[in-house]
């Protein structure tokens, strides 16, 4: 531990000198590493609110998926009742289409 103490001291040190020092173009040695670490920030809070907002529409969905299974069940119903009505509609149908063409041939 007391080697790891000494590590950090000399490497807070050593940084904070590095840091006094500026580059040929004028700017301190830091700065890039700043917006660097800026930008890795900013991806942070990004990724942590895409998390967030993943987790409400997981929410919303589980709240949403009972309404959905019963539209969906009475769907399946209006669907089989209307299977089982068709063939006496469309018979009813061509019964009325005869009646109409015998009546137009009279």
């Amino acid at each position: 531990m007391k080697h790891f103490s000494l590590g950090l001291m000399t490497g807070a040190a050593l940084g904070i000198v590095l840091s006094m020092f500026k580059t040929k173009s004028g700017d301190r040695i830091g700065k890039p590493i700043k917006r660097e670490f800026n930008g890795a920030k900013e991806d942070a809070n990004s990724l942590l609110n895409a998390a967030n907002d993943f987790k409400q529409a997981k929410q919303e969905l589980t709240q949403a998926l009972p309404q959905a299974q019963k539209t969906i069940g009475a769907l399946q119903d209006e669907i089989k009742y209307y299977q089982k009505k068709m063939p006496s509609l469309i018979e009813n149908l061509k019964d009325a289409e005869k009646a109409i063409n015998h009546d137009l041939k009279n």
